[in-house]
């Protein structure tokens, strides 16, 4: 199999359980990667594949890929504006006898197997280390990061390793407070303040308000 990301492994997956899917991205995202694995999974599985495209790129791109894997002996290319009768024969001639010979089977390397190992393990121990001066791990932040995705985003004004944890702490209690505050308003986009920049009322300012507010009120009764 050649390299894949999450995404294409979860395709390779639901395939392998016996699901039907629909792939869709704009080029350069993998797809070809992806057939090429579900190809060779199958493969793997004593199964046949029929690959059609309607770019003849296409099937080049997918069995360059296979053939760089070693799968080449198992494609049969059967091109329809170049199929002739002498190539497919040959084709099926040259599997032959290539199924036929003997292959050459890698020793396993213990110390190739170790160092995978130990990378791996390292990998998995920086990624749940806590970092300062917050305390949490790289899986914490992009766990809770992802939660917030579709959240609008607002610049940080300090240097991120300049936040403690107090700070976030008190931060995140603040936050919690205004939304407690602001589920009482509705929408704030349709609030009708929205636009103020008023941050402080004083008890004048509050009697000025509901004076001016009664005296719309009546306007609105007169005019109804």
């Amino acid at each position: 199999m050649v390299d894949a990301d999450s995404s294409q492994l979860r395709a390779v997956a639901a395939v392998a359980k016996g699901h039907d899917l629909v792939m869709q991205g704009p080029p350069g995202t993998g797809k070809s990667q992806t057939i090429t694995n579900l190809i060779a999974h199958a493969l793997a599985s004593d199964k046949t594949v029929l690959f059609v495209s309607e770019k003849m790129a296409a099937l080049q791109v997918v069995y360059g890929r296979l053939k760089a894997a070693g799968l080449g002996d198992f494609c049969l290319e059967l091109h329809s504006g170049k199929a002739n009768k002498r190539a497919f024969i040959n084709e099926v001639a040259r599997s032959l006898d290539n199924s036929l010979a003997a292959t050459d089977r890698a020793q396993p390397d213990p110390e190739r197997l170790r160092t995978l190992r130990r990378e791996l393990t390292d990998y998995a121990a920086a990624v749940h280390a806590p970092e300062l001066p917050l305390g949490l791990s790289p899986f914490r932040a992009y766990g809770a990061l992802g939660a917030v995705q579709g959240a609008v985003a607002l610049r940080l004004r300090r240097p991120v390793d300049a936040v403690s944890d107090a700070q976030y702490a008190e931060a995140k209690r603040h936050l919690g407070d205004l939304a407690a505050a602001a589920a009482s308003l509705g929408d704030p986009k349709r609030h009708p303040w929205r636009d103020t920049t008023r941050t402080f009322y004083s008890a004048d300012n509050r009697t000025d308000l509901e004076e001016q507010l009664i005296d719309l009120d009546a306007v609105t009764r007169a005019l109804e």
